[in-house]
């Protein structure tokens, strides 16, 4: 950066002025079956220079990022037992450890502490070696556009990119976002979930056909449905959607909104707003 560059940054400092947004490029998104996408991440196990890339399912829905089993074998790392996650199956115990760098795209993390939990019971693509959660997606603003298939992590003022869509105001609860939707002419609070592949309502009971929705934790059993969605006055129209029973140690959500429900996801941390564009 030039000595000009950097006098201009320290007099919009002086005088309370916020230096533009830093965005990393943007990183590019893999899609997977029923709306999911994974990222690439470059992880240092050791404190030697040599890198392993994996492939981290992108969860705005869990708190922690957490590391598969196996893949932690297969990079001999030390697990420590003992730790607690909650899940829609409740909680599970998992394990813990440090990874002396994280990478996506050009932005480093170092010395991070992830989970570590068998994720075979996820059901879907063995290719997954982690979940990334929202403790790493920790960027003051987070861009998904799954239409592009990109994602943007971006510190700082307004960045580069434009407002799409139409606005939700969120709240942050236990490190979950939570959006006002409405299912059925029913108002619920749903954790805006891109790690979900169907839209989960919790019922204390109800009808319908039986099926067993598969996560981290294990397997629980639901019940297959139909639900009208609209959220933020837009009218998403039936979807797929999931009824189990409410989870016990209970939560301030009333159900999980799949992020495959949208082209284009913008979480501003900073104002509490997510701008949203429909799938077509």
């Amino acid at each position: 950066m030039s000595t000009t560059r950097l006098l201009v940054f320290a007099v919009l400092a002086a005088v309370g002025v916020p230096p533009p947004a830093s965005a990393a490029p943007a990183v590019p998104l893999r899609p997977l079956s029923g709306g999911l996408w994974t990222v690439a991440v470059d992880t240092r196990t050791d404190a030697a220079d040599a890198t392993t890339r994996w492939h981290f399912l992108v969860d705005t829905g869990s708190t922690q990022t957490v590391l598969a089993e196996a893949a932690a074998a297969r990079a001999g790392l030390a697990v420590a037992r003992g730790r607690w996650l909650l899940t829609p199956a409740g909680l599970i115990e998992v394990g813990e450890t440090r990874l002396p760098a994280l990478v996506i795209g050009t932005r480093v993390r170092r010395d991070v502490a992830v989970l570590v939990a068998d994720l075979t019971a996820l059901g879907r693509d063995p290719r997954i070696d982690g979940i990334l959660g929202m403790d790493v997606l920790d960027a003051g603003r987070i861009v998904l556009d799954l239409q592009a298939g990109a994602l943007s992590l971006i510190d700082g003022g307004p960045g580069g990119q434009s407002r799409q869509g139409s606005a939700l105001v969120a709240r942050q609860v236990d490190g979950r976002l939570i959006v006002q939707a409405t299912v059925d002419g029913r108002p619920r609070a749903l954790v805006l979930d891109t790690g979900a592949a169907v839209t989960v309502l919790y019922e204390d009971a109800a009808t319908g056909a039986a099926l067993r929705l598969g996560t981290a934790g294990g397997g629980r059993s639901g019940l297959a449905a139909r639900a009208e969605l609209s959220v933020g006055g837009l009218h998403l129209g039936p979807v797929p959607a999931v009824r189990v029973r409410a989870q016990r140690p209970s939560t301030a959500a009333e159900g999980v909104l799949p992020g495959g429900v949208f082209a284009r996801i913008d979480i501003d941390r900073a104002t509490g707003v997510v701008h949203v564009v429909p799938r077509r």
